[in-house]
């Protein structure tokens, strides 16, 4: 670069770096998930293909994943990998560090020293049992509805097109639920890969999908999706979900 180009290099330089960390973070975290997927298509195989249970209850005010299920607590309070390693699923999974993705920045409500252990919940349509946000789940399902405990029960959509594992938005994340009504959000993906999310998928393989409207904010529970991209997006992932 001549002398007059300098500052013009420079910020080349730092776009560029910038984009291949956010490239690095990406592939790291498409990484982690097909880590949780084998290990979920591994608990799968030990126990009569059933899904890892995914129960959550209010406690105290918050939801919290109770025993039993893939993983525990609540990610926006859990100060330590406790929950992680009590979790169904760590036996599998072998790691805590698989549970985080490296861009997530969020830290612990109430201490902003102590970073978040988790970055990614479980689509609740997948066998979910739970009792927050003031639902009551299944109880509440439809007449007919089946509740999708294994694979086997995944028709529409297929196993390759039904998302498990998702990048969940750092300011919703909590149990290990990642709930989304039919017409309306309870939790919120993430966006932090430029503007988009990480997935797993029930037949092993990820992928990146880029929203059509950047996820910002925290929409109360039971919010309905803004027109436009919003609502775009939130049909993608009920598209992508064992609904019916």
């Amino acid at each position: 670069c001549s002398a007059d180009s300098h500052e013009h290099c420079l910020i080349l330089i730092f776009q560029t770096g910038s984009k291949a960390k956010a490239t690095a973070q990406s592939t790291y975290c498409l990484n982690n998930l097909k880590q949780l997927q084998t290990a979920w298509k591994m608990y799968e195989g030990d126990h009569d293909d059933l899904f890892p249970p995914n129960i959550s209850r209010t406690v105290a005010g918050n939801p919290q994943s109770l025993s039993n299920s893939w993983v525990l607590g609540n990610a926006q309070l859990d100060t330590d990998t406790t929950n992680i390693i009590n979790g169904s699923l760590y036996s599998y999974a072998g790691s805590t560090a698989i549970y985080r993705c490296a861009a997530d920045h969020a830290m612990v409500t109430g201490n902003g020293s102590l970073p978040h252990t988790r970055s990614y919940s479980v689509n609740a349509w997948l066998g979910s049992v739970f009792q927050v946000y003031g639902q009551n789940w299944p109880a509440s399902a439809p007449p007919g509805f089946i509740l999708k405990t294994r694979e086997s029960l995944i028709i529409t959509p297929s196993p390759s097109d039904a998302y498990a594992f998702i990048d969940d938005n750092e300011r919703t994340i909590d149990d290990g639920l990642f709930i989304v009504g039919t017409i309306s959000w309870y939790d919120y993906p993430a966006d932090r890969h430029g503007q988009g999310a990480n997935l797993s998928f029930l037949d092993g393989h990820e992928e990146h999908k880029r929203w059509a409207d950047p996820k910002l904010g925290n929409p109360p529970p039971g919010s309905a999706p803004r027109p436009g991209g919003d609502a775009t997006d939130h049909e993608w992932l009920i598209v992508h979900s064992p609904t019916q």
